[in-house]
């Protein structure tokens, strides 16, 4: 034989052992799962895709920073992969798992469930047959956000004890120390709150709280039976996301809310109580002591000495906790129609407040030198404030919040997200919102505790000092788009549907 041609040979049989030692080169036994339709800045296997390319089972996409990837699975189903994700896909049974690594994936299904993406804790896949389509970003920190934008989203936990249904129009933000699922609410209070639906009752404003939950019955309570259809879609409520059309609820001045001119009403009880504090009712005459179950009703002004405490049940489930030596006076609070106006003269305040889902609806706090407003569309939004007359300190805890000045003519505001604060002086714009330590938060939380108080700052990257921090449920706006909480500067990274539709923009830290 020629010794060219033995060169030939040895070439060829160490070219087909190198090939065959590439790594993630699927083998004749490997089950092909789908294609990639586009892709851009993608790699699969380690290696660039082109445009085109087969999806087996066990390869892992990869995608940098302004890449993007479409897969259209066998069943039809499609995935989107944004920048800066990775996916592996399995064969999990009849179906695919789209195991998400870190990043964000959109899914679009029709008919049967054919897909399920998961996260190291959670398993999420369409909770009924028809067309679904959701979205899921886990973070390196392992904080999770899925948002049902078309049907109902099944979270299931990875050994099945717990299951939780994210109804369409409704998004869930999980922090990472949250250990299973919270319990199901039911799925008109998911749709319309308690205190939303009679807001088309405005003129019976006197209804007390325990009308409110009955709320999602509305059909009984008022002969218009307009009523309930305009309230369920909760795609009309505002969200947390909406640009700063929001905040002119929040900018609302007080001064539109008096309350001389609305009948004085009950806002809500005592529920816990720390000695001494009294109460100045309507802010005229002499000072009562107040104790558990005492009512709390509009204009009055509840005043604490040195060591008192007062948390105040409002009617329709939002809190007040009234630190020591404050003084603060509920102006208005209208249950029905999600209507709130406090003032904090001096001292410290915790409000918890519900999710706003009425389109008017306003949860306000004035100081001598500071608005502060709740954002539409959060659930269980929660922060501090502690005054004086020169300044005035906004901490977020959850949700979020903005502040501004209270004088008209100085109309900047901040938003807060939680972890941050800002500090309103007289004469000047609030401060650019600054990182509170979660220790610093948690000791400022503490200074508002009346006893009974789970309120708790995550503190990261200490093993079991981290507190199991609930899910904090919202609603999408009437566009698809998506309110993302979390803490630090927040960049808007737009996501297109796998299949058009509009596009699900999320707030991401």
């Amino acid at each position: 034989m020629a010794p060219e041609s033995r060169i030939r040979i040895v070439f060829a049989s160490v070219l087909g052992c190198l090939l065959l030692l590439l790594p993630g080169a699927p083998g004749a036994g490997e089950q092909q799962l789908g294609r990639i339709l586009y892709s851009s800045s993608t790699s699969l296997r380690g290696v660039p895709v082109p445009k085109s390319e087969t999806i087996f089972s066990g390869d892992v996409l990869v995608t940098s920073g302004g890449g993007s990837a479409l897969v259209e699975l066998q069943s039809g189903a499609k995935v989107k992969i944004t920048e800066n994700t990775s996916v592996r896909f399995l064969r999990d049974g009849e179906k695919v798992q789209a195991e998400l690594l870190s990043g964000v994936v959109v899914s679009e299904s029709a008919g049967k469930p054919a897909i399920v993406v998961t996260t190291p804790k959670y398993r999420f896949t369409p909770s009924q047959e028809g067309d679904c389509r959701y979205l899921v970003r886990l973070s390196k920190e392992q904080e999770t956000i899925a948002a049902a934008v078309k049907g109902n989203l099944l979270i299931n936990t990875h050994d099945s004890s717990g299951r939780y249904i994210l109804h369409e129009g409704k998004y869930a933000a999980i922090p990472a120390s949250s250990v299973g699922v919270p319990a199901q609410e039911k799925q008109g209070d998911e749709q319309a709150p308690a205190e939303q639906a009679p807001a088309e009752q405005a003129p019976t404003g006197q209804a007390p709280a325990e009308q409110a939950p009955t709320g999602q019955a509305p059909a009984e309570q008022a002969p218009t039976g307009q009523a309930p259809t305009e309230k369920p879609p909760v795609e009309q409520a505002p969200t947390g996301q909406a640009p700063t059309e929001k905040p002119p609820v929040e900018q609302a001045p007080a001064e539109k809310l008096p309350a001389e001119q609305a009948p004085a009403g009950q806002a809500g009880t005592v529920s816990n109580a720390i000695p001494e504090e009294a109460v100045q009712h309507l802010g005229k005459g002499e000072w009562t002591p107040l104790k558990v179950n005492d009512a709390i009703n509009w204009a009055d002004v509840v005043s604490t000495s040195k060591g008192g405490r007062v948390r105040i049940a409002l009617l329709g489930g939002s809190f007040l906790n009234v630190g020591a030596h404050s003084v603060m006076k509920v102006t208005r609070h209208d249950p029905q129609t999600q209507q709130t106006q406090v003032e904090l003269n001096e001292g410290r305040m915790r409000a918890e407040v519900v999710e706003l889902t009425d389109p008017n609806a306003a949860f306000h706090v004035e100081t001598p030198t500071a608005t502060i407003g709740v954002v539409s569309g959060l659930a269980n939004t929660v922060f501090l404030v502690e005054a004086d007359p020169k300044e005035t300190r906004v901490d977020c805890v959850r949700g979020l919040v903005t502040a501004g000045n209270r004088k008209r003519t100085l109309t900047e505001r901040v938003r807060l997200h939680p972890g941050q604060f800002t500090i309103v002086t007289a004469e000047q714009h609030p401060t650019l919102p600054n990182e509170v330590s979660p220790p610093q938060l948690q000791g400022r939380i503490n200074q508002t505790d009346v006893g009974d108080s789970t309120i708790r700052a995550t503190v990261p990257g200490r093993p079991g000092a981290a507190v199991k921090e609930p899910w904090h449920i919202g609603s999408l706006s009437p566009g698809g788009s998506i309110a993302l909480l979390a803490g630090g500067a927040a960049a808007v990274a737009a996501i297109p549907l796998a299949a058009g539709g509009g596009s699900v923009s999320p707030t991401v830290p």
